[in-house]
This record gives structure tokens, C-alpha cells and sequence, in this order.
């Protein structure tokens, strides 16, 4: 039985969009592995290799967990200016799979630095890191830019600030509740 890509490949006129092409670089590497994943994505014409294609790339490489490969495909990203907040998520990911909390802090201050605004899911893997540790300090941040801007309020995040103390959690998300209204 072929697969829709393979229909697609022996087309006369094949029109792929760059989405598709990462697509396709997502299902390759969890159907076949990294290797087939690299091969597939240097067949891929230039012309096709946007933003959301190198993303799909190193979403491979973290999965992996190949550290030099995932930073060589972001700084890839960074040179002409396609790094967006996506690929800052997944390298950000990867440092604190990795326990790099030195790198992910450079991370945070590089986005701030380019003016990459982060979104809820950068605000939770902050947290995430910081509550592993625990650094207060550390948590406070991305806290007060969260209390800031309603949009990157994951109820989640503030579960993981207060850690596994249950009357911690219920008087939270009770202060939060009632500041809502």
C-alpha cells in the first residue's frame, strides 16, 4: 500500500508547501529514525527549507537527544534570522532533558536580547526547570511576566511553582481565581 507521500512523489506536478515537507520530516523520523530523518531532509530542495522545516529537524535531533546536531540546526536557524519562539522552545527543552539549567538561563536571556517573546509553554519550561532545582529566584521571573500578561497564564505553571504541597496549590489557585474577577 503506498502512502500519500509516495502518491505525491510520482505525480507529474508534485506541489508541496514547506509544512507538508516538515510533515513528512516529523512522520520519517518516528517511522524510520534520525538517519533516515538527516537523509530525508538534504533531499529536500532548497527552496523548500523554511523555517517550520528546520524546526521539524530539530525536533529530531532533541528527541534523539543529539545535542551538537540540535545546536548546530539552531544556530543554522539564528544566522539568517528564522529562530522563532518555537525552536527556542524545543532547545529549551533539551537543556533541561539534558539538566544544562547554565544553558537554558542563556537561552532566556538570548530571546530577551533579540526581543523573542516568549509564550506560555517558554513560561512553563522555565518553571519547570526551576522548580527541579528548586531556585525561587529564579521562578519568580518568569512568574511575574506570566501575572502580566494573562495569555501566558497555564494553569499548570503555577502548580509546578508551589511544588507538591496540596494546601500550597488550593490557596493558589484560589488567590488566582479570585484576581480573575
Amino acid at each position: 500500500m503506498a502512502t500519500i507521500y509516495e502518491w505525491i512523489d510520482n505525480s507529474e506536478h508534485p506541489y508541496l508547501l514547506p509544512g507538508d515537507v516538515a510533515v513528512r520530516q516529523y512522520l520519517v523520523s518516528k517511522a524510520h529514525g534520525l538517519e533516515a530523518a538527516e537523509k530525508y531532509f538534504f533531499s529536500i530542495p532548497e527552496n523548500l527549507r523554511a523555517s517550520c522545516v528546520y524546526v521539524a529537524l530539530l525536533n529530531c535531533y532533541t528527541n534523539a537527544k543529539s545535542l551538537r546536531k540540535a545546536e548546530g540546526t539552531m544556530q543554522k536557524m539564528r544566522d539568517p534570522g528564522n529562530a522563532n519562539v518555537e525552536a527556542y522552545n524545543i532547545m529549551m527543552n533539551l537543556y533541561v532533558k539534558m539538566g544544562d539549567l547554565q544553558k537554558l538561563h542563556s537561552l532566556v536571556l538570548e530571546m530577551e536580547d533579540k526581543g523573542i517573546t516568549g509564550d506560555a509553554f517558554s513560561y512553563t519550561i522555565c518553571l519547570n526547570a526551576y522548580a527541579s532545582v528548586p531556585d525561587i529566584k529564579e521562578m519568580e521571573k518568569p512568574l511575574m511576566k506570566m501575572e502580566v500578561d494573562p495569555r501566558l497564564i497555564e494553569w499548570d505553571a503555577y502548580t509546578v511553582a508551589v511544588g507538591n504541597n496540596r494546601p500550597a496549590k488550593i490557596i493558589f489557585m484560589v488567590l488566582v481565581i479570585n484576581a480573575e474577577h
